[in-house]
């Protein structure tokens, strides 16, 4: 069609520019190699994962910290997640999903009362067992149904919807931008639910350019569009990305800067603004200009303030901030690592969604 064919213009005529600040080396080692692993993607870190294990704590309205519940593997062994993603579902109850060697793409909820059902494994799109995903991203919607988004290890694209009896479908891919993309390559794929019961997915196509895509329950899409970035006329280049709504139904963006600039190295943390989503800069800690992250995460909260995770990139330490309903934060926090000891340790994955009682839930994977 038509506008098909002005959006694929668009985004080669983006792509150009981008491009056109690239070495011709890189430009031509990224269009040979397809997709680049970014150092952050998603909810994850893409360092090798650690075998530290799985672990859920709660985060209290007060800005404290409970106790740190293990996540065990299904054989009892810790998993090694290199991507998490958990969601508040209507009824209270949250689902998580995450990806190990050995079970592949797993989920698991925790009850309304507290428990945890353990670990499940999702089969693969082709239907083998075992399904080997890169990256993985989960959203409630509002019937009780919940859409999972999930990439291999070529980094396409797929999802599957759970109802709310439980039920999974079949895998689909994502289609591309134009009639002839059966298939999207992506990295760091986020999902958001929204009020009227449709998802909002976002993810980098070739590892950096910030694509959005509106979908329904009935396995309607809709199509790929850009994402602006600094300036309106050119996207947003990411490393990592999450999307959320905000209480008034827009949706919001927390993403790491994957280009250097005259100032700031690669992974300052950017959120987005207004309704054009044009991205500023999220100041760091102890006065720094930026906060440098890798893995980031973002979730509404019953206050109507959003909160913002996101690890350090040197450290990989997780922090804590507050975009409260007038738009100020409230400044970093260090989170307590799973010890119980209080102190910080270096996580590959985190990932945070808000309950209803004003507590959140974190999942991180060190």
């Amino acid at each position: 069609m038509g506008s098909t064919t002005r959006r694929v213009a668009v985004v080669a005529a983006l792509a150009t520019a981008i491009l056109g600040g690239m070495s011709s080396a890189e430009a031509a080692t990224r269009s040979a190699t397809g997709p680049t692993a970014a150092p952050g993607t998603g909810n994850r870190v893409t360092a090798k994962a650690r075998a530290g294990g799985v672990y859920a704590v709660q985060g209290n309205a007060d800005g404290t910290w409970g106790p740190a519940t293990p996540l065990p593997g299904p054989d009892g062994s810790p998993l090694a997640a290199g991507s998490v993603s958990a969601t508040t579902m209507p009824d209270g109850s949250v689902q998580v999903v995450a990806t190990d060697p050995a079970c592949g793409l797993c989920y698991q909820n925790r009850l309304v009362d507290g428990t945890w059902t353990g670990w499940q494994t999702l089969n693969a799109p082709d239907g083998s067992a075992v399904f080997a995903a890169n990256e993985v991203a989960i959203a409630g919607l509002t019937d009780g149904s919940s859409v999972v988004l999930a990439t291999d290890q070529n980094h396409v694209l797929y999802h599957r919807i759970q109802d709310p009896d439980g039920i999974w479908s079949d895998w689909r891919a994502i289609p591309g931008e134009g009639r002839d993309a059966p298939t999207i390559q992506v990295t760091s794929p986020t999902v958001v639910g929204r009020p009227d019961g449709s998802y909002l997915m976002a993810a980098l196509e070739g590892g950096r350019l910030l694509l959005e895509q509106p979908g329904t329950l009935d396995g309607g899409l809709t199509w790929w569009r850009v994402v602006p970035g600094l300036s309106p006329d050119l996207p947003f280049e990411g490393d990592a990305v999450s999307v959320t709504q905000l209480a008034d139904g827009s949706s919001h963006y927390l993403a790491t800067y994957r280009r250097r600039t005259s100032t700031l190295p690669p992974g300052a943390l950017f959120q987005s603004t207004g309704d054009f989503r044009q991205f500023a800069m999220v100041p760091g800690r102890d006065g720094a200009a930026a906060f440098i992250g890798a893995a980031v995460s973002m979730t509404p909260l019953a206050d109507g303030s959003t909160q913002f995770l996101a690890t350090d990139r040197t450290t990989h330490y997780v922090y804590r901030n507050v975009r409260r309903p007038d738009g100020t934060l409230g400044g970093w926090q260090p989170v307590p690592g799973p010890g119980g000891d209080g102190t910080n340790v270096p996580v590959n994955a985190v990932s945070g969604t808000g309950m209803p009682d004003g507590t959140t839930q974190l999942i991180e994977a060190t």
